[in-house]
């Protein structure tokens, strides 16, 4: 989560469409009228010019100000008027349609359309209304589906400098889309312990577990509190992020065992944090606990409509499983990352696929570029299996090391379940179960099983059979 930038804070020449996405939230209700107001700014030249972009004084206003186009033409794709539908029971002829406008009254005609055009109530009451019974061409009934050119060029141009695909993704709804409200006193509670190092004053504005409750969201889009809430909750695992990301450091430079085993103890660590952000959240917690007064369920119901459709290189079955896997994955680069630093396949099944497209086309460029940089070195399963292979660790290192890699296995786990316990929250018990049989597989199957090897180590050196088979048959090994 970069430091936040008020969108006011762009060159005069981007105000104008700033002011616009202030109209962005009610102007997306049916009757939709977000269209015509593009369309009006377009027409007046209110988006700068594609030149503007080289302007731009730095990366971040250059982000920021992709930001403002990408949630302009977010708004222009939710804003798209419904289709029209045939009135239940209506016969296809002329005659029968006269006749069931004749008996049905007016009522019964409201209960069809007229919930989304509430300004024809009395042509809808008038008896002789057209055999169609569609509503007059109005200036909220855009049928334009591109969007106009000058704002196409404007995000296309921004797009080729942050080099970004020109696609509405997480970097727009939730790292880059937050502020911090100034502390109320007494409100911000004190630092648990072992939540991190340095206090407040090592964290400036960056968010974190302790200031959670004070992250909004700079740009709303169906102005729910769980929209809030959800933004908040990502935003925060961002912030976090960071001791991630210094374990995955210390993890690609640690050469001994003593580093090694450091190492994931770190990575243990930040993961639990990670983990305890979602329980503040409500997610996972125990019943009873203290969790925010959300109802999760609603918010997909009016936000689907401002995200971009899959991919078609995906193959996901359905665009609700292309909702469930974005927002399975939407913590951004700290799942791959952990995947590959404790050895856990991909895998081909759709969380999977996602997970992959998004490292690699839909994450801001510095993000990619160290997802990269961690998947060149050699994950620490690895590492481990080479050094008992190759006769090198005493029993009690290797020990040390299948216990600190099993125990990050265990809270990669609990934090892979929170993301899932999220999905089910927000799409339904059902959402992504058969892929996530699959993701969980995979993680367990990363779990280091070195007994065998301890064994065989071990064994000759008290005058104990060195064949795995035999320990089987030892009454005191059974249960173990």
């Amino acid at each position: 989560a970069r430091p936040p930038l008020a969108l006011d804070g762009l060159p005069a020449a981007w105000r104008a469409a700033v002011r616009l996405l202030r109209r962005l939230p009610g102007a997306c209700v049916p009757p939709p009228t977000f269209r015509s107001l593009v369309a009006a700014a377009a027409a007046r030249g209110d988006f700068p010019p594609p030149a503007a972009v080289a302007a731009l004084p730095s990366e971040d206003s250059a982000e920021r100000a992709r930001c403002v186009t990408a949630y302009v033409l977010a708004g222009w794709r939710a804003a798209k008027p419904p289709p029209q539908r045939e009135p239940p029971g209506l016969a296809a002829s002329p005659e029968a349609h006269r006749r069931s406008y004749a008996e049905g009254g007016a009522a019964a005609r409201r209960g069809w359309w007229c919930h989304r055009h509430p300004r024809h109530d009395d042509q809808l009451d008038d008896p002789a209304a057209p055999d169609d019974a569609s509503p007059p061409p109005t200036a909220d009934r855009d049928t334009e589906e591109t969007p106009p050119a000058p704002l196409l060029l404007l995000h296309a141009a921004l797009c080729g400098r942050v080099d970004r695909p020109s696609r509405f993704g997480v970097a727009e709804l939730l790292l880059y889309n937050w502020r911090l409200l100034p502390p109320l006193g007494g409100d911000e509670p004190a630092e648990a312990e072992g939540e991190g190092e340095g206090g407040a004053e090592g964290e400036g504005d960056r968010p974190s577990l302790r200031r959670m409750r004070r992250v909004v969201p700079c740009q709303r889009f169906v102005c729910f509190e769980e929209e809030d809430w959800f933004v908040r909750l990502h935003v925060t695992l961002a912030g976090e992020a960071g001791r991630l990301v210094e374990a995955a450091r210390h993890c690609v430079g640690a050469c001994d065992t003593n580093e090694q085993v450091r190492a994931l103890q770190s990575l243990e660590g930040a993961l639990e944090t990670l983990v305890r952000v979602h329980y503040v959240a409500g997610i996972g917690q125990a019943p009873g606990a203290d969790a925010p007064k959300v109802t999760p369920a609603l918010l997909m119901g009016r936000m689907h409509r401002f995200l971009p459709p899959s991919p078609p290189e995906l193959g996901l079955a359905s665009e609700a499983e292309a909702r469930a896997v974005r927002v399975y994955c939407a913590s951004g680069i700290d799942q791959p990352m952990v995947l590959h630093l404790l050895g856990v396949h991909r895998g081909g099944h759709a969380i999977g696929r996602f997970r992959e497209w998004q490292a690699s086309a839909d994450l801001p460029t510095p993000h990619r570029a160290f997802l990269a940089d961690v998947r060149c070195c050699t994950p620490m399963r690895e590492r481990v299996e080479a050094a008992v292979g190759g006769e090198r660790l005493a029993v009690q290192e290797l020990a040390r090391l299948e216990l600190a890699h099993n125990s990050c296995i265990d809270m990669a786990l609990r934090l892979f379940t929170r993301r899932y316990e999220l999905v089910r929250a927000l799409l339904g018990v059902d959402a992504l179960a058969t892929s996530w049989q699959h993701e969980r597989g995979l993680i367990q199957e990363a779990r280091l099983r070195l007994l065998v090897e301890r064994r065989e180590m071990e064994g000759p050196r008290r005058g104990l059979p060195t064949r795995a088979h035999a320990y089987k048959r030892e009454p005191t090994e059974r249960g173990r």
